[in-house]
């Protein structure tokens, strides 16, 4: 995530939003100007998200969402276009694949 904000010109260190599940983050590249990062591993139900108002969040121009632990909220992420990051260890480095 940090690695991806830095790219993305944000000026600010990401930090894990796990307690407050959303952190909003200013960038500045390729028309781009707000990064949202959901950390979804402890929503249960996907009611859980109603309160992060994500919809509303996402009508903003030039905001972009990651999320991680994206497996917790299936039935959300088949109603809203997306593109996956898988991001593996692969011995000494790391692998990143985009589909």
């Amino acid at each position: 995530m940090q690695a991806l904000a830095q790219e993305l010109g944000s000026t600010r260190n990401p930090k894990s939003p796990t307690f407050t599940m959303l952190r909003t983050y200013p960038i500045s590249k390729k028309g781009l100007s707000r990064l949202l990062h959901l950390d979804a591993y402890r929503i249960e139900r996907e009611i859980d998200l109603l309160p992060l108002d994500l919809d509303e969040e996402l009508e903003t121009p030039g905001t972009i969402l990651v999320i991680e632990w994206p497996e917790q909220i299936p039935e959300w992420l088949a109603t809203h276009p997306h593109l996956a990051l898988t991001i593996e260890i692969a011995g000494e480095g790391r692998r990143a694949i985009l589909s």
